[in-house]
């Protein structure tokens, strides 16, 4: 109790003695004492680590990744993560021959390769592995750092609110007298994720105690929680924690997760929620440090830094470089470096003294600096230069010139075969960017591209478009090349599934190889899934996935280009340059019919969608503009996700996306991944597939169809009767000709048909059913019955 006592007796006191200093000459701000040491404390980083992910260990080595992971990515698989290629966009880089590291070793390389980056300690957060592993995990890293003595500090990145006491409880009883703990200010220091599930825990019973916050709406604590007396009750759930284990703490609230609930304003006007920088202000008044864990808005930043400092609190910068979990979302995505430089600037002048980066090792949702074979060393050889720049206030002197090339495997608009696309970038245009930190001024060139430049001793960068092809850089001095750097990784215009995150190479990835591992042999870094070692025009994972045996490098050299594997009249060339399935003969007869509500292969599969010869043909699209008129000219593309609603304010009221009669929800993400919608019950069940198109005044709803083939085409599709009384124009058009070939309009109560009775089509051409709602008209629906192509025969 000793400590809740202090902590309210200093609540109520504070005032006073604010009053009482007044009056004896002194300041009367409460926190000078506080902004006095914030620069004189030592700057440190640690890296969030994911415990669930030890490289080596169980699921993160190479062994078994190849043995039981990659196998089961595949595009026609009935799993829904499996089916866009899996969520890893990289595999830890490990020997192939390291394939099982004891608890120790995996350890030891952790520890050494996180204080070439600079950093200081780990923040393990336990979730989602069993605390007896995670445990054993923490038990051998603390044993290395104490018998090699590694100037490396250990401690738990509060997460889970429920684990929290059984974790403090755990490093205090077995580690709280190890030299190695992190402390700060002597006390034993915790980080923090969604800092306000351990302070909620606590808040929540003070809220359900007092007398004067009962009768509120259900669900309004989430809202009283941000304001100053509801942010005021989050300390108690951290002391409790003290409390309990007798032994100061040092905590670094988190601010993430803070307004998840808050939706409404509680009824009286003095607790409406603070914003975020408020909050932190509050905040910092009773926690030693706040930070942010993955926030990318630098304005807001800034002002939330400047508040939490104004109170006396350390301040951690969010160090976030990229995020990109496919199932979820790709959100903090900026051209090359952009993000890693911008966070270390606004590290530097923020006055930020205690980082948590984020992360070390999440390799799922692709913000881990630790090496993979797509990022190499380079994330990682760049947090050890902003580190340092960081802590000593100077840009670090190098010994060699150093090039890193950074930049997307592909440009973000390419069509991806044969796995489905999770989201539709737009906004962000790819870029090759070259960094160098050179030890004297030198010409850069970019063989094969039109892109020369002269770079400076020191850090610089250049941004130049992405464009298909090899990615090669060379420095020159004296009209003389002293350096090219190579990269495995080409650019490529044929992406085999979606990824918008960061491909890595770099002069310093060798030398970081034989920090790790000696002699052994460095294949891992020199591999690239798009790269044709052999020059057959293949891919390599290309080969792999369809002739070997994808994650497999020795089967990435097996296929024969000129072969006609599947007998139909294509080789494997021809197939991978068309974006079909080499193994699966594709030869449509005479009278084939694709019918959009049929011969869909998997409702897993979902813009495009594909027919039963596992080629994509539907697709959704959409055009919407502020300025009217709406235009048929086919500038139509796919939505950027699955969401049903553009979030543009000014179009709130038009749908972008087919919205798909009864849908089932993804049960993790929310969306809409089942286009199947069932009727009847039990064995009276039936199964049947509609598609309702919902164009808007400033938008029109668009279902194309592209062609796989050459001849002559017959279209039918009609409209099905509904309540809705509102016309809606349909009109059938022809993406290469750009001509109208049909124009009807439907009263959705009454229905119709339309047919266009012969196309001429070739390979790629789309034929878009498009629907727009009559001017004037804010919304209107439509529900397609039926949408069928037929392939006709030849006339004699």
């Amino acid at each position: 109790m000793k400590f809740r006592l202090m902590s309210l007796l200093l609540i109520i006191a504070s005032p006073a003695a604010a009053l009482l200093a007044a009056e004896a000459g002194q300041s009367a701000d409460p926190f000078e004492a506080r902004r006095a040491r914030l620069d004189e404390r030592p700057k440190k980083i640690f890296a969030h680590y994911m415990v669930c992910y030890r490289i080596g260990l169980g699921a993160i080595s190479p062994g078994y990744l190849s043995k039981h992971v990659a196998p089961k990515t595949r595009h026609d698989t009935p799993s829904y993560e499996m089916s866009f290629g899996n969520r890893d966009r990289g595999t830890p880089l490990l020997p192939d021959e390291f394939d099982k590291f004891t608890l120790e070793e995996s350890a030891d390389l952790e520890i050494r390769r996180a204080m070439r980056a600079g950093i200081d300690g780990f923040a393990f957060d336990v979730l989602p592995l069993p605390e007896d592993q995670a445990f054993a995990y923490m038990d051998a890293m603390f044993k290395v750092a104490e018998e090699k003595n590694y100037p490396f500090e250990i401690t738990w990145c509060l997460d889970n609110a429920a684990k929290n006491p059984v974790v403090v409880e755990y490093i205090i009883k077995r580690h709280g007298n190890s030299p190695k703990i992190a402390r700060r200010d002597g006390k034993v220091l915790f980080f923090g994720y969604q800092s306000i599930w351990t302070g909620q825990n606590f808040g929540s019973k003070l809220w359900s105690q007092r007398p004067e916050w009962q009768g509120k709406e259900v669900g309004t604590y989430a809202a009283f929680r941000c304001t100053p007396e509801g942010l005021k009750t989050f300390r108690g759930g951290f002391r409790e924690l003290e409390e309990r284990f007798s032994t100061p703490m040092y905590f670094q609230f988190s601010m993430g997760g803070l307004y998840h609930g808050v939706k409404h304003p509680i009824e009286s006007k003095s607790d409406k929620p603070l914003d975020d920088i408020g909050a932190a202000a509050v905040l910092a008044e009773d926690f030693e440090a706040v930070c942010d864990f993955s926030d990318t808005n630098v304005v807001r930043n800034d002002a939330m830094a400047k508040a939490v400092r104004s109170k006396g609190a350390e301040w951690g910068e969010p160090l976030i470089y990229q995020y990109e979990n496919l199932l979820w979302t790709a959100w903090t995505i900026q051209p090359g470096s952009d993000l890693l430089r911008k966070r270390w600037e606004r590290a530097r002048e923020n006055g930020a003294t205690l980082l948590q980066l984020t992360t070390w090792n999440d390799y799922t949702e692709l913000t881990n600096i630790a090496p993979t074979d797509h990022i190499r060393y380079t994330l990682m050889d760049l947090t050890g230069y902003f580190a340092s720049w960081w802590k000593t206030g100077k840009p670090p002197v190098t010994d060699h010139d150093r090039v890193y090339l950074i930049y997307p495997p592909y440009q973000h608009d390419n069509e991806v075969y044969p796995f489905r696309n999770r989201t539709r970038w737009r906004g962000v245009s790819g870029v090759i960017e070259v960094l160098t930190i050179l030890t004297a001024p030198a010409t850069v060139r970019l063989p094969g591209r039109d892109a020369t430049w002269d770079a400076p001793a020191g850090l610089s960068w250049k941004q130049v478009p992405l464009t298909p092809g090899p990615v090669v850089a060379e420095l020159l001095r004296g009209g003389k090349s002293v350096l090219q750097l190579n990269s495995p990784d080409p650019v490529t215009s044929h992406p085999f599934r979606e990824q918008h995150s960061m491909i890595c190479f770099s002069t310093e990835d060798l030398r970081h190889w034989r920090a790790d591992f000696g002699d052994a042999s460095p294949d891992p870094i020199l591999r690239s899934e798009y790269g044709d070692t052999d020059g057959d025009g293949l891919p390599k994972w290309f080969e792999m996935y369809w002739f070997g045996k994808f994650g497999d490098w020795k089967t990435a050299d097996v296929a024969d280009p000129k072969a006609d594997t599947d007998s139909d009249g294509r080789t494997n060339l021809e197939e991978y340059l068309a974006r079909t399935n080499p193994t699966l003969g594709t030869k449509y007869p005479l009278g084939y019919s694709w019918d959009f509500f049929r011969n869909v292969s998997s409702p897993q599969r979902y813009n495009p969608e594909y027919d039963e010869f596992d080629t994509p043909v539907w697709y959704y699209l959409q055009q919407y503009v502020e300025a009217l008129p709406l235009k048929h000219d086919g500038n139509y593309w796919r939505p950027q996700r699955y969401a049903c609603e553009t979030v543009n304010p000014s179009l709130k009221r038009s749908k972008f996306s087919p919205w798909w009669n009864t849908p089932t929800p993804h049960s993790r993400t929310g969306e809409i991944m089942d286009v199947w919608a069932r009727e009847g019950e039990g064995a009276e069940q039936k199964v049947k597939r509609t598609c309702v198109l919902t164009p808007g005044m400033h938008g029109l709803q668009v279902l194309a169809w592209q062609s796989p083939v050459s001849g002559k085409v017959r279209v039918d599709f009609s409209v099905a009767a509904s309540g809705l009384e509102d016309p809606i124009t349909v009109t059938v058009e022809h993406s290469r000709s750009g001509k109208e070939l049909f124009k009807c309009e439907y009263v959705p109560l009454k229905g119709g048909k339309g047919a266009v009775e012969t196309v001429d089509i070739q390979p790629g051409d789309r034929l878009y059913l498009v629907a727009d709602s009559n001017p004037g008209k804010d919304i209107g629906s439509l529900t397609l019955d039926s949408f069928k192509v037929t392939l006709l025969p030849a006339k004699p």
